[in-house]
């Protein structure tokens, strides 16, 4: 149980030493707002690119200090609190399938403070949480693994617990400014990288930063230079997919099967 439980921390690594093992924002409450869309950059330079997946999340790749990590959000309410629940999206699409059942992938909040002109969030405090569960240790179930805490509730009774928490004063910490990037942020702006990406639908056509790349259908890897990258994949008449990733050098970055909307 022990092993389990860390691989479920590892597998959740942005969410600042506390997750949840099931989502926060469930699919029928989730929330779609446009202006969240776009390439944010935070005052240390720190970089995320969110766009619209299916139904009603988002594709969000965070790269910090030139090693970027991919995401899959959620928009959502929790009490008075607008979140954004974040888990790690596959982060081993090439394994065996004994390796992909023992990683879960966990949950973690970002609180968002606005979101238009700028984007403002905030974090938990884990040493407040942590805390707290030690007085009132049946406040929600819980356990902790090495340095996480790791909440082990129901959804419905994470979010219950989570709507009176984050109304409480001194749970969060201080806000995060992220203002819109512009084409001169990047990351890793000599060498190249390895995208593997694929689509579904006929005569579907990659484009790298503007460019043919050729055609595009079962998984393969492309060649790509690093730093900021626009992709969009598009068929005969079809709306275009499209998106700009962040790829630090000699890395390999796995986007998955993406279709034109037809």
């Amino acid at each position: 149980m022990r092993t389990l439980l860390l691989l479920v921390v590892l597998a959740g690594a942005m969410t600042a030493c506390t997750a949840s093992v099931l989502p926060v924002v469930a699919e029928g409450d989730a929330l779609r707002d446009d202006r969240l869309v776009g390439s944010w950059v935070a005052p240390e330079g720190e970089l995320a690119t969110v766009t619209a997946a299916s139904g009603l999340t988002y594709d969000v790749q965070y790269v910090e200090k030139g090693k970027p990590g991919r995401f899959t959000g959620r928009l959502g309410r929790v009490g008075a609190h607008l979140v954004l629940d974040l888990s790690p999206a596959d982060p081993a699409p090439e394994a065996n399938d004994l390796y992909r059942t023992m990683l879960i992938r966990t949950h973690g909040i970002l609180v968002m403070d606005s979101i238009g002109a700028i984007l403002g969030t905030r974090m938990l405090k884990p040493d407040s949480l942590k805390a707290y569960l030690e007085r009132l240790p049946n406040a929600v179930q819980h356990v902790i693994v090495e340095d996480w805490l790791v909440l082990t509730s129901s959804s419905a009774d994470t979010r219950r617990f989570l709507a009176d928490y984050l109304g409480r004063p001194g749970v969060l910490d201080e806000a995060m400014v992220w203002k819109p990037a512009t084409s001169a942020v990047t990351v890793g702006t000599t060498g190249t990288a390895q995208i593997r990406i694929a689509s579904a639908t006929p005569n579907a056509v990659l484009y790298v930063n503007g460019k043919v790349e050729n055609l595009i259908s079962a998984a393969r890897d492309v060649t790509v230079p690093a730093g900021a990258v626009r992709l969009s994949i598009r068929a005969p008449s079809c709306q275009p997919w499209d998106t700009v990733v962040q790829v630090a050098p000699n890395t390999r970055y796995a986007i998955g099967r993406r279709n034109p909307r037809c």
